[in-house]
């Protein structure tokens, strides 16, 4: 409590020196969105005014790089004062919830990082005995993970190939970016506003795009460019099927719930988004190379039954737990089992990855009651993660090109060799890099 405390009351003082900081990363933005986009309706700036301001702006980017933390992960240690947010030995809480074994199937053969067969997921290493349901592109949902009273009502979760949790605003609740493609879930929700991760992962996922409303500077047009403004311009804009761009029922639907605020009650329905994405010519199979995945642990994992990391504010704590039985990681939030709506199970993937990203504030606010300004992501150039997957972890480096390349993320070690996920579903945690830092703990 006292470490979500501090670090939250310290946003403030951290955002004001911090303003202009970040002031030069969201023209490049801004101009690199604009330069992929040819007769955009929006003026960006006048020439004049681009090329007084691009020194500028290239040398406060050049002083941002030379002062980032570079990232670490502890090493195992014994256990420490859990007043700083690092990794610490605990002992588990409670014994995980069983999960039926998976039923015994034919064996899965080593697969990716490029190559995959047509029958092969390259998201999650299993085949389909239909390789046309591959025929499509993902879905990226945006899902609202706060307040703790609308988990028991999410839904899709279970079914997705991958899920990131990432900061927003004031580094002080989670939100989830959602990919559905090789199941297809009734519903998946709730849905709620876009934020600014999802610029880089649409593009990284060449997905459609579903999120429930955006935040913009349509009433005050010289501030900093939103949400709004920056999907307006996006390459990618066809692909945005967001209600507020048009995308309603029977693609967008409201399922009233008695104990839902009304803003938690819409869900994105995959099987009409996938027919109106082929009616418009928009739902072709994409290449996702990148990711590589082998049933068989490699050498030199550290044996390990639990991973907490605990995000500052109102969080949550996120425990996942090993599940010998099923070879799954069952997940708790704040100490509760996490459920599927539709599945009435806990959630359970075969891989958790603990992604350490440069997270920043960006110069514009998301929440405007509090003007709290949002939480940008750079999920682009390389940075360290810890992969769980079998009882085991291993330390990885990720590597991403550029923040709007078509691209996935790949992982290696230490050498440079690609390391393979288990085939299955895989759930991303991020973790800042910066400010506003999980407390990540590490079992044993």
């Amino acid at each position: 409590m006292c470490i979500r405390r501090s670090l939250f009351a310290s946003s403030l003082t951290w955002r004001k020196a911090g303003d202009d900081r970040y002031n030069s990363r969201s023209r490049r933005m801004l101009a690199a969105l604009s330069s992929e986009q040819q007769g955009s309706r929006i003026p960006i700036m006048k020439r004049s005014r681009l090329l007084s301001i691009l020194p500028v702006s290239l040398l406060a980017f050049a002083a941002l790089t030379a002062c980032r933390p570079a990232p670490t992960i502890p090493p195992t240690p014994t256990a420490t004062p859990r007043a700083e947010p690092t990794t610490v030995a605990v002992v588990p809480a409670a014994a995980p919830t069983e999960i039926p074994p998976t039923p015994t199937a034919t064996p899965v053969p080593p697969t990716g990082p490029t190559g995959f067969p047509p029958n092969a997921n390259p998201l999650t290493g299993q085949f389909v005995s239909d390789p046309t349901i591959l025929d499509r592109r993902p879905i990226l949902v945006k899902v609202s993970n706060n307040p703790p009273e609308i988990r028991p009502y999410q839904a899709g979760l279970q079914s997705a190939d991958h899920v990131w949790e990432h900061q927003v605003e004031g580094f002080a609740l989670t939100r989830f970016s959602v990919i559905i493609y090789g199941q297809e879930p009734e519903r998946v929700g709730s849905v709620r506003s876009g934020r600014q991760p999802d610029l880089e992962m649409v593009p990284m996922y060449q997905a459609l795009y579903v999120a429930a409303g955006f935040s913009t500077n349509h009433k005050n047009p010289d501030e900093p460019w939103r949400m709004r403004e920056y999907m307006l311009n996006a390459p990618w804009r066809v692909r945005n099927f967001s209600e507020e761009f048009g995308t309603g029922a029977p693609y967008n639907q409201r399922i009233p719930q008695d104990e839902l605020a009304y803003e938690h009650t819409l869900f994105a329905i995959p099987t009409e988004l996938w027919k109106l994405a082929a009616e418009r010519d928009l739902d072709q199979r994409v290449n996702l190379d990148g990711l590589a995945f082998d049933p068989i642990p490699p050498n030199g994992g550290t044996p390990t039954t639990e991973v907490t990391i605990d995000y500052p504010g109102v969080g949550p704590k996120v425990t996942w737990r090993y599940d010998m039985a099923s070879g799954d990681w069952l997940r708790w939030s704040d100490d509760v089992v996490h459920i599927d709506a539709l599945t009435q199970e806990q959630l359970h993937f075969d891989n958790v990855v603990i992604l350490y990203a440069w997270n920043y504030q960006t110069d514009w606010p998301e929440d405007t009651a509090t003007g709290e300004l949002g939480v940008g992501i750079d999920l682009f150039g390389t940075g360290e993660a810890v992969l769980l997957r079998d009882g085991y972890r291993y330390p990885l480096t990720w590597s991403r090109e550029s923040e709007f390349a078509e691209k996935m993320m790949t992982f290696t070690d230490s050498s440079g060799r690609v390391v393979p996920f288990k085939p299955g579903q895989t759930w991303f945690q991020v973790a800042s890099s910066g400010y506003g830092p999980p407390a990540v703990t590490l079992v044993p």
